[in-house]
Parts: structure tokens; sequence; C-alpha cells
């Protein structure tokens, strides 16, 4: 205050007393406003701070909120894959147990058939030798009878 005791002495005399009062009342004033206005902006500036820092640790808190539901539902979309493969493998190994039992079924009435073919052969093959060793017996003994000296 005692700045402001001098500043006022150099004054009055050049303005008088009652402008020299005004002026550094003036002065006063606009410093106590300016301060007030300096703590006012560090007092917004510590409540931005504080409501940034709260916004972080609910951004936190929701980031891991989400993370979580995240891997529960990858865990369950996991699991359900699972079963639905253990289901397909199981689908197909009963498709190609009944594919293995059509193409055994298959293999048996072709071995069948291939017997039976066998069989029918074999009696055809008989038939025919015989009947071409009769005709070759017969041309013999009529090639006997006609030669001379029998």
């Amino acid at each position: 205050m005692s700045t402001a005791l001098e500043l006022y002495e150099l004054l009055k005399p050049k303005l008088g007393e009652a402008e020299a009062r005004a002026l550094i009342r003036y002065m006063e004033d606009n410093v106590q406003q300016r301060a007030a206005t300096k703590q006012d902006l560090e007092r917004a500036q510590a409540a931005t701070n504080e409501k940034i820092e709260q916004v972080r640790a609910e951004l936190h808190e929701k980031i891991e909120q989400v993370r979580a539901e995240l891997h529960e539902k990858i865990e369950r979309v996991r699991a359900e894959l699972h079963e639905k493969i253990e289901q397909v493998r199981t689908e197909l190994h009963e498709k190609i147990e009944r594919v293995r039992t059509e193409l055994l079924g298959e293999i048996h009435r072709l071995e069948v058939k291939l017997e039976a073919t066998k069989f029918d052969l074999i009696k055809w093959m008989f038939i025919f030798w015989a009947t071409s060793f009769g005709g070759i017996a017969t041309i013999f003994f009529y090639m006997l009878r006609f030669l001379p000296g029998h």
C-alpha cells in the first residue's frame, strides 16, 4: 500500500485530490478484479482438469467394461463354433460310415455277380471243349475208318 500512497502523493498536485483518489481507487479495483479473474481462471482450470480426470476415469472404466463384454462374446462364439465343428464332424463320420456300408454292399453284390459269371464261363468252356473233343474224336474216328489198311 505504500506504493499506492506514494503514487497518490505524486498525482495529487497535478490532478487534484479527488481525481488522484479516484484514479488510485480505479487502479486498486482493477487490480483486484484482475486478481479475482485470475483466481476464477485458476478455479475454472482446476475444475476443468478435475472434469477431464473424471471423464478419463469414466472412459477407462467403459473401455474395460466393453473389453470384458467383447472377451465374453468371443468366448461364447468360440464355444458355439467348437460345438458346431463337433456336430459337423459327427455328421461327416456318420455319412462316411453310411457310404462305407453302401460300398461294402455293392462290392459284395459285384463279387457274387463275378462268381456267377465265372461259373457260367467255366460251364461254357467245358461245353465248348467237350463238343470240340467230340468233334475231333469223330473226325479222327472217320479218318481211321477210311484209311487204307484198317
